[in-house]
């Protein structure tokens, strides 16, 4: 059986990561893939060993002719988008339309990353509503398969046709304290002091298109670099990716930063690490080093106001002297959870009541203290890491019980 999968999106990796976890764990069950991608994952499929096929940007007539040719060759029984909507509007970059995926034969389906089908109060996109809800519907592009986390397992229901949860994660960082020194010393990091692992994505950086939130994002930024700061006192902070986070001078903390990293070094990284933070719930990093039992904490951001309409706000905590100062000065504050994108009432109805969320510690951005005393008793208590353990393996046993990759795929036949 062929499995074609189409990636359309040329900066975000998440999207890309979930359907490569997926091809290789058909491929050890019999199944060809191949991949449809722009140019900017060609290094990643290279190294994969997994075949490929490069979209050419600006080149729709061309693209066309390369899906042809996908159908005509390698007839793919199944055709799976990474990511339904990016290929709804991929039309200015590769001037491929919906209707072109009527040359396939096979079935189509796609990846439903966040369970798009779910009754919600709309897409919260820095500040403002978006109008993709209104616009796409994920039932229009055949089979979805979900994969858990972030969805919610217990979501699951018999009756609904053409879904099919999955556990995205199949493969565990080894974790414990013998493993995290053994790797300390082999990557020449100190074994008595705390260290926080952070990272950053390109696509993180995509809020230059959108001016009126540069504040916001540059508040957000510094109220975060500075808890960390506070939370890992002479302790190490390593931080990968496109980051300015940590550029203040005098800092008692010793940052480390990686513009990026081989997946098979950052893993090294995240083991010898006491704690990681994101500001992304949907993060597939996230998803690995929780399940993993490595202590995570996810910061996100529930305050919302505009027009510099501070004074209307009654906050659910107290905020510091800092806190205030910076939110006074700003004109707008929107709700994330995942940032900077926002998507804060856009994920409300998948991480409520979801187990995952049990796996992960949430904190708020701008409670300053809490947030604080959050991190230090992670780093402080060497009691908290059996309790993270204990949480991930309850939630990999709920999702054990879901269909494997290979099961979805024959339940489609």
């Amino acid at each position: 059986m062929n499995v074609l999968f189409i990636v359309t999106s040329y900066w975000a990796y998440g999207e890309l990561l979930i359907a490569l976890q997926f091809a290789k764990r058909i491929q050890v069950k019999g199944y060809k893939v191949h991949f449809l991608v722009p140019p900017s994952h060609e290094k990643a499929l290279s190294s994969c060993k997994i075949p490929y096929t490069i979209l050419i940007p600006k080149a729709g007539r061309i693209n066309q002719v390369l899906i042809k040719d996908l159908e005509n060759t390698f007839k793919p029984q199944y055709v799976i988008l990474s990511d339904f909507i990016n290929y709804y509007f991929c039309e200015k970059h590769y001037g491929l339309k919906v209707e072109d995926l009527h040359i396939f034969k096979g079935k189509l389906g796609t990846f439903d990353n966040f369970d798009w089908a779910l009754k919600r109060r709309g897409m919260d996109t820095y500040g403002y509503k978006s109008k993709v809800l209104d616009e796409v519907d994920v039932k229009n592009f055949g089979f979805r398969i979900v994969p858990c986390p972030i969805a919610n397992p217990s979501l699951q229901h018999e009756k609904e046709q053409n879904k099919f949860y999955y556990p995205l994660v199949d493969e565990f960082l080894p974790y414990d304290r013998q493993v995290k020194e053994k790797v300390r010393k082999e990557l020449n990091l100190p074994l008595n002091k705390p260290i926080v692992l952070v990272t950053s994505a390109v696509w993180q950086q995509t809020h230059k298109l959108y001016p009126h939130v540069e504040s916001f994002v540059e508040a957000s930024n510094k109220i975060f670099a500075d808890t960390i700061i506070k939370s890992v006192d002479k302790g190490i902070i390593l931080c990968v990716g496109p980051s300015e986070l940590f550029n203040q001078k005098g800092l008692t903390s010793d940052v480390k930063t990686f513009s990026g990293l081989p997946p098979e070094i950052f893993e090294k990284y995240a083991i010898a690490s006491d704690l990681f933070l994101s500001r992304n719930i949907t993060s597939t990093t996230l998803a690995k080093i929780a399940l993993s039992g490595i202590p995570s904490v996810v910061i996100t951001n529930s305050i919302f106001f505009k027009q510099g309409k501070r004074q209307d706000i009654n906050l659910p905590f107290k905020p510091t002297e800092q806190v205030n100062e910076i939110l006074n000065k700003l004109d707008i504050c929107y709700p994330y959870s995942m940032f900077p994108v926002g998507w804060h009432t856009f994920l409300e109805p998948l991480v409520r009541q979801n187990p995952y969320m049990d796996v992960v510690i949430n904190a708020e951005q701008f409670d300053e203290e809490d947030t604080i005393q959050k991190i230090k008793n992670i780093l402080e208590n060497p009691g908290v890491l059996e309790k993270f353990q204990i949480r991930a393996n309850k939630y990999r046993e709920i999702v054990d019980n879901l269909p494997k990759p290979d099961e979805v795929l024959k339940q489609l036949r």
